[in-house]
């Protein structure tokens, strides 16, 4: 006996095929072995026929479910038995892959569709179900049977589930196994299974289709757009289609399809419009020469209907007036056909050979603003004999480019890869970018258009369904609306129904790169309008505020600045810089000298900076011309300048055989005289070299009279004689910073091995020992100078920082320069031995001898007094008389540090607590102990100094108080105040005119000194009638500075502070009682007001306002400061007016707190604003304007617009890319909008500089250009080119090199990172994607300088960042050295993991890291109590408790559950109401048409022959079954109707409405027959045209 059929192998492996089986039914396994049981080994391959596929029949194999009963679960198999009936078993079995349905067997995307619940479910269900029909003779169940549970899947309902199911025609199988009644096993043959629809698949599309679709979701499948770059498409075959030699298509299209492929996401319906309506009418072949094709009729003017290019979508009314209920012509979206071959003769773009066309391309879905539409186009190759014989697609770049202008501009949208945007949406994009919307708004828009044209078309659509039931429930039209809506309208679909509307709107990503792309084609002519700008003034800052918001990568910022140039109103240049270095804004700048002198622009006259001094190299060597006739700041104090001796003598030496000669003579005269020899030494160089020094100063001081020049950038190697000298520690070295310009010359001669700079000493170190300088004064040579001889020393920077210190000969200025530093020294450390011998304080000391008490020994000062004359033996109870004589008392008048200890006062036992480290006592406790403020100390002789009374003495404490006497100047000024309420009195305003400020009062001018005006509001003016008070000594103090004016055309610099910034510069507290009246005093001894306009001003204000100036100065700051220009003085006026103001206001206390306004960091900020006053960084320059006229207000008051100081960088283009642009991720987006924000300035701002207007026009330069050129062109035959006579057509001029947004990495700091330039061998080499490909090569860089970003760069910084900070604890370094770190790390990167760096970012992520480390050293040292709150939370958590379960809810949507409104009626117009329409439809009239129809028609008849009719321009003849007509006649004659008789009888055309004499008005089209006719009728034209006259026409 036989084993069970479900242990035995089945017969039919292998077996041939033959006729008994039948025909192989569609999706059917092949014939033969079938697929592999699961476990089952694959079997040998066939190198058959069959092998020679690309796998998709194997493919097809493995979605098909075994049909071994082994394959199947055993709980799914019935025990056979005789007794039973026959049964037709449905067993679902599971595929052959792992998971419940694999990729490849998921053909319908349900793994997409259903959640894991769901799938388990279904997997479940396979193993449990079986769903059998009754009866030995059950028919096969086909697709649309149903089963004994009543289930019954309707394909069409699967079809529209997924419009992946459309596109294959072959279902997905699974086998029906049919089991006998007889006892042993049968084997299943192939003409007993029965292919079905999976009912696995089936089940799920039910469910999906069960599912809840919200209307406002898009579900359609999302096809993403190709983003590629589109450069190489012109020469791609798109279509695919194969090119014969006549350059013609081989096989154009099949019957009942169109000439390309259908794409996924083009639904079926529309493929068909593109089929029967489009193909036909760029297809359509001339009359006279059918090799030729004819001009769409839409190109010229049909039926009064202009020429287009545009195939226009029908309107919704017209459509759903004639009763047509068809979704798919509300559907349908515009078709731009572009065939510029009718309009221009096509010219190969390579080789300027003729075109010829080779075929239609498929079309480009384009999005819109409201919908998308499509564009068809023809590929054109050049056939010519001698030609290239390339392809270009039409819309391709190159093509287009060849075209007529006029052409050129009719083209609607901007392509990629595969898709498109239209030029609406582009501009779109740009414009509201520069608006705080960028491509995340956009995309949110465009949703909002497109669903919103969708939703209108759907609500036309069933408003006129609902017009028709309205109808049909009236009783005199029920028995013939009634039959006409009874029939099933079709469903209108949602918005991303992909086989409906299909609607779609593109990413945010897509959005973006068609940005860049967009700005970056009308890149070049930003730049150049931005460098035809004349730059009449210069405005540099740094925003280091704006990279933190834009330009980021996974968040992190790439860029260290933004660094922007600005002339007076302009924006000139515009860099993103990675480092601090000016290095690389040096490159933008020279491009902008370059720039002037390329266009002929003067030179500007004036550059304003936040760092002057920083900044003056850069500005001074970009233009020369800046540095030219400056006059050396003179003595503001009555010091000389510092000269050189008049006899002195100098020497050059240049080779190695004089400096030897020289230097070993000078040695040998110091062993012989047995004297120390001490040299001055001094060094210059070149500001472009890196390493080493140009010149070293040497004067020996044995021989004071001669200055040695040593040229050492002559040198290979330095003379042996030079060498000792510089080594050897019995040879003193003095000079300024002179351990640093060694070091400099060790790194040119590696030979000058320096140990610990033996025998250096730096002047300002000595000068600090001596108590000469503070430890925090300034110990530069110039300030040595002032305080040691008396005089300043003339410091110009253009000297010194320049390229000229290895000319062959030096200039004169620059020899005076070197041999006046190097005099200098030997002056001033003569001096400090003049002082150093009298500087230790000795037993023997006298009394009364001024000294300064130190910290310790070395340190600080902490007070000034003078040595007591009364040496008693004790006081208080310290001993003074020791043996070893080393106390002393003094009197100590003025205390510094009131915290410092002193060591001889032992705090009591139980006072310990409070001791300091020492155990001592503080001296502000000793002093306030006293009484007073002088108090007597025992101090050890070894903490004391001599006191020369050269430090600043500045308090670091509040130890005493300080009695200042009332400033007569500050009396006078108070006593013009008068309390706030004095000027808010009601009575005061009452009938007064209040001034009208408008809008434009508070924009037109940055007001750098606003934020004063707004401070000092605290403290108003006082009557003015009270009178001041005045001394003699301020009467003097005023004239000695009015008497040291500079003579009016002295110009100190040319680089100057910003005002705003200078004051901001003095920390003041906020709270300080006289900060306000502080600022207000400042700023007024810094600023002159116009005396002649203020007078005017103040007159009205009075006369006007019943207010005096300082009152409105109060009030309404804004109205005075942009009506009356102000005018900062000259150096020698400024700089005592600020001391002055400065010296009476630091002490100035709160009358809360009794703190003083200004501590030691206020005093120190407060006199680098004197320093720069006295440089004349602060002071305007005579000649140069700093305002222009910015209109007049409604008083007939001249505005003025300020144009000094970097404010107008910071709140304008700063201030307003930080407020548009909040976060633009990546460098590219970035740079675009900045260019685009630069245009959109700058034309912004030449609207309001020559037209005081706004710019209310569009953006697109290139554009603009052109027109401007044509009429100026065209002037003597077309009017309007006045209207373009300001405006500077930058194509009109040489093309500037400028770069803008990303500049070229500087060789410099590439050659000192180890940075590789960007070559093709870097690009192929390594292999970026596209960001950052693109990011290098703006870079100039083999890799892109990136941050951090990826976990193995961070991991990699881990593991090195220890070397180097042992590196840096080896060499008692306080700083890791991120500059080698930096240039290690761009040695090894790959490309991959790591990119190149700078030591900026490395130190960045440095810090970052540090500040981790310290989150988890804190953590580390709580870590009980972390352990802790780990073990409370647990218990917390009371994870064996129940969870409550009303804590767990569902997603729903209630509705009211009362309320509902028991009448609609009196709703007219709400979404519920009823009622009809006031204003009925119109039944069906066919509408009025021109006198030349008959014309028309008989052309259109005409090309009948053609198979084309005239009507399909507008309609598809299978969707809109016909277009109605009125003639002013009757219709056409006899001979017309006789005519086209027999065209319809010869099968040339189908039969119309216009056939039958009575219905002549009524054009139908693409009816079936009579027949048809008939029907239709029925159907459409009964309900809406009277039944009598309609049956009677029949």
């Amino acid at each position: 006996m036989d084993s069970p059929a479900e242990d035995k192998e089945p017969k039919t492996r292998g077996r041939p095929k033959g006729k008994q089986d039948g025909p192989r039914p569609p999706g059917a396994p092949k014939r033969g072995r079938p697929p592999n049981a699961p476990g089952e080994e694959k079997p040998t391959k066939s190198k058959g026929k069959g092998s020679k596929g690309k796998g998709k029949g194997k493919a097809k194999e493995s979605q098909i479910a075994a049909a071994s009963p082994s394959s199947s679960p055993p709980s799914a198999q019935p025990p056979a038995s005789p007794s039973l009936q026959p049964t037709l078993d449905i067993a679902l079995v599971p595929s052959t892959s792992t998971g419940p349905l694999s990729d490849d067997y998921d053909d319908y995307n349900i793994g997409e569709q259903l959640s894991n619940e769901e799938l388990a479910e279904l997997s479940r269900f396979d193993d449990q179900v079986t769903i059998s029909t009754h009866g030995p003779d059950a028919p096969a169940a086909d697709n649309s049977s149903s089963n004994t549970h009543g289930l019954v899947i309707d394909p069409q309902l699967l079809a529209l589930s997924n419009p992946v199911a459309q596109v294959s025609n072959q279902p997905t199988p699974v086998q029906m196994q049919t089991n006998t009644n007889t006892t042993e096993a049968s084997v299943s043959t192939a003409e007993e299974r029965v292919e079905v629809y999976d009912l696995r698949q089936q089940l799920a599309r039910a469910v999906a289709v069960s599912r809840p679709k919200p209307f406002f979701t898009n579900h359609s499948v999302d096809y993403a757009i190709d983003e590629d770059d589109d450069e190489n498409e012109d020469t791609v075959d798109v279509t695919g289609n194969e090119i014969g030699d006549d350059g013609q298509v081989e096989a154009v299209q099949e019957i009942g399809k169109a000439w390309f492929k259908r794409p996924k996401y083009m639904p079926k319906w529309l493929y068909n419009y593109f089929a029967d309506t489009i193909s036909r009418m760029i297809m359509r072949k001339e009359v006279d020469d059918h090799r030729k094709y004819a001009t769409p009729l839409i190109f010229s003017n049909t039926h009064n209907v202009p020429a287009s290019f545009w195939i226009n979508p029908p309107e919704p009314v017209v459509v759903l007036a004639t009763g047509k209920m068809d979704p798919t012509l509300l559907y349908r979206p515009p078709i731009f056909l572009w065939l510029p071959h009718f309009y221009a003769q096509l010219k190969c773009p390579a080789c300027q050979k003729p075109l010829e066309k080779c075929g239609a391309l498929r079309p480009r879905r384009i999005v819109d603003l409201e919908n998308c539409f499509y564009i068809v186009a023809w590929r054109y190759r050049c056939t010519s004999q001698g030609g290239c014989r390339k392809a270009f697609a039409g819309w391709g770049q190159r093509l287009l480019a060849s075209l007529p202008a006029h052409i050129r501009l009719a083209f609607p949208a901007m392509l990629s890869h595969r898709s498109g945007l239209s030029h609406r949406v582009i501009n779109h994009l740009r414009v509201a970018n520069q608006h705080k919307m960028g491509p995340a708004g956009c995309q949110s828009l465009l949703f909002e258009l497109h669903t919103l044209r969708f939703n209108i078309l759907h609500n036309q659509y069933l408003e006129v369904l609902m017009e028709r039931a309205l109808e049909a429930h009236k009783p005199q039209g029920a028995t013939v609306t009634a039959s006409y809506m009874f029939p099933r309208a079709p469903e209108f679909g949602n918005f991303g129904d992909p086989d409906r509307y299909a609607g779609f709107v593109p990413s945010e990503t897509y959005l973006t790169a068609m940005l860049n792309r967009a700005i970056e084609r009308d890149e070049p002519d930003a730049n150049q309008h931005t460098s035809c700008l004349a730059p009449d003034q210069l405005a540099i800052d740094d925003s280091f505020k704006v990279v933190k918001h834009i330009a980021k990568i996974d968040g992190i910022p790439v860029f260290n600045a933004l660094w922007t140039l600005m002339d007076s109103r302009y924006i000139r240049c515009q860099v993103l810089t990675l480092t601090k270095s000016h290095e690389e804004r040096s490159g933008p700048f020279m491009e902008l000298a370059n720039t002037v002198d390329r266009f002929g622009f003067s030179d500007p006259q004036i550059c304003y900076s936040d760092d002057p001094k920083k900044d003056e190299r850069l500005v001074y060597s970009a233009f020369p011309s800046m540095a030219s006739d400056l006059v050396l700041v003179p003595s503001l104090s009555g010091l000389d300048p510092f000269q050189s001796p008049e006899d002195i003598e100098v020497i050059h030496l240049r080779n190695s055989g004089l400096i030897e000669a020289c230097m070993a003579s000078m040695i040998s005269t110091a062993s012989d005289n047995a004297t120390p020899l001490c040299v001055s030494l001094d060094a210059e160089w070149n500001i472009s070299r890196p390493t080493g020094v140009s010149i070293l100063q040497l004067l020996f001081h044995s021989s004071p009279s001669v200055v040695y020049i040593i040229h050492v950038h002559q040198l290979k190697q330095l003379p042996p004689s030079l060498l000792r000298l510089l080594i050897s520690g019995n040879f003193y070295k003095i000079g300024s910073s002179v351990k640093g310009d060694l070091t400099r010359l060790q790194n040119q001669f590696p030979a000058l091995c320096l140990d610990n700079h033996a025998g250096c000493i730096d002047l300002k170190r000595y000068a600090i020992e001596l108590g000469i300088l503070g430890t925090t004064e300034s110990g530069s040579l110039d300030s040595l100078t002032r305080k040691l001889l008396g005089t300043y020393l003339p410091k110009d920077e253009n000297i010194r920082q320049c390229d000229a210190w290895e000319d062959q000969k030096l200039r004169t200025e620059l020899e005076e320069y070197a041999v006046r530093d190097v005099c200098a020294s030997f002056r001033i450390f003569e001096k400090m031995q003049e002082i150093a011998q009298n500087h230790h304080v000795q037993a023997t000391t006298p009394a009364n001898t001024r000294v300064a008490l130190l910290t310790h020994a070395g340190g600080e000062i902490a007070a000034y007094g003078f040595i007591s004359p009364n040496q008693t033996a004790v006081l208080d109870g310290i001993r003074v008389r020791v043996p070893t004589k080393s106390r002393v008392i003094i009197e100590i008048d003025e205390l510094m540090i009131p915290s410092a200890a002193a060591i001889l006062y032992l705090l009591p036992q139980a006072t310990r607590s409070r001791k300091t480290k020492s155990g001592c006592q503080r001296l502000g406790d000793i002093q306030g102990a006293s009484g007073g403020t002088n108090f007597s100390l025992v101090v050890p002789i070894a903490l004391l100094i001599q006191d020369h009374g050269m430090t600043n003495r500045q308090s670091r404490g509040v130890g005493h108080e300080t009695n200042t006497r009332p400033d007569p100047i500050i009396q006078d000024i108070g006593s013009v105040e008068a309390p706030y309420h004095a000027l808010h009195n009601d009575n005061s305003d009452k009938g007064v005119e209040q001034p009208g400020i408008s809008e434009h009062d508070s924009d037109d001018d940055p007001h750098e000194m606003d934020s004063l005006e707004n401070q000092s509001t605290a403290t108003a003016p006082a009557p003015d009638n009270v009178p001041p008070i005045i001394d003699s000594e301020i009467t003097d103090t005023v004239d000695k500075i009015i008497a040291a004016v500079d003579a009016p055309n002295d110009t100190h610099t040319r680089i100057k502070k910003d005002i705003f910034h200078a004051f901001h510069m003095i920390p003041l507290p906020i709270n300080h009682g006289t900060r306000a009246t502080f600022l207000r005093i400042f700023r007024d001894h810094m600023m002159r007001w116009d005396p002649v306009i203020k007078k005017q001003i103040e007159t009205f204000c009075q006369d006007k306002f019943k207010l005096s100036f300082n009152q409105m100065l109060i009030r309404y700051p804004r109205f005075i400061t942009t009506r009356i220009p102000r005018f900062v003085p000259s150096p020698s006026v400024l700089v005592p007016a600020l001391q002055y103001v400065i010296n009476h206001f630091a002490d100035s206390q709160d009358a809360k707190t009794g703190a003083p306004l200004f501590n030691q960091v206020a005093h120190e900020k407060a006199a680098a604003v004197v320093e720069l006053a006295r440089q004349g960084y602060l002071s305007d320059i005579d000649g140069l304007p700093v305002y222009e006229k910015a209109g007049v207000d409604q008083y007939g008051l001249q505005k003025f617009r300020s144009t000094r100081g970097t404010n107008k960088v910071e709140g304008g283009p700063h201030g307003d890319i930080y407020r548009k642009f909040g976060a633009l991720n990546g460098p590219r987006l970035a740079v675009n909008c900045l260019t685009d924000h630069r245009t959109w300035y700058n034309l912004q701002a030449f609207a309001k500089h020559i037209y005081n207007a706004d710019w209310e026009y569009h953006h697109n330069l290139g554009l603009i250009n052109r027109t401007s050129f044509l009429l100026n062109y065209l002037s003597d035959f077309i009017d309007g080119a006045q209207s373009y006579s300001d405006w500077c057509n930058g194509d009109l001029y040489e093309t500037s090199p400028e770069t803008f947004g990303i500049c070229a990495f500087p060789e410099t700091l590439r050659n000192r990172l180890n940075m590789q330039p960007f070559s093709f061998a870097a690009a192929e080499q390594f292999k970026l994607k596209e960001s950052n490909d693109w990011l290098r090569r703006r870079q100039g860089l083999a890799l892109p300088v990136l941050p951090l970003c990826s976990d193995s760069s961070r991991r990699y910084f881990r593991s090195k960042i220890q070397d180097y900070v042992r590196d840096a604890a080896n060499d008692q370094h306080h700083q890791v050295n991120y500059l080698q770190f930096a240039r290690d790390w761009n040695t090894t990167a790959d490309g991959s993991d790591r990119f190149y760096v700078t030591a900026e970012i490395l130190a960045g992520y440095g810090k970052s890291w540090g500040k981790s480390n310290n989150i988890a050293a804190s953590q580390e040292i709580m870590a009980a109590e972390l352990k802790a709150t780990a073990r409370t939370q647990t218990a917390f958590q009371a994870e064996n408790s129940q969870f409550p379960v009303f804590l767990q809810g569902h997603p729903t949507a209630p509705q009211p559950q009362q309320g509902v409104r028991e009448s609609f009626n009196s709703l007219a117009g709400s979404s519920i109401s009823d009622l009809p329409a006031i204003s009925h439809p119109i039944p069906i009239r066919p509408p009025a048409s021109p006198p030349r129809q008959n014309v028309q028609i008989d052309r259109a008849d005409a090309m009948i022959d053609n198979n084309v009719h005239a009507f399909d321009l507008q309609t598809n003849d299978q969707n809109l079954p016909y277009e109605t007509e009125v003639q002013e006649n009757p219709g056409p004659g006899p001979q017309t109707l006789k005519r086209r008789r027999e065209v319809v009888a010869s099968g040339k055309r189908k039969p119309t409405f216009s056939d039958v004499p009575n219905l002549a008005q009524l054009h139908v089209k693409n009816v079936e027959g009579w027949k048809g006719v008939e029907a239709l009728t029925r159907v459409v034209l009964v309900p809406l045209v009277q039944t009598n006259n309609i049956q009677a026409s029949i």
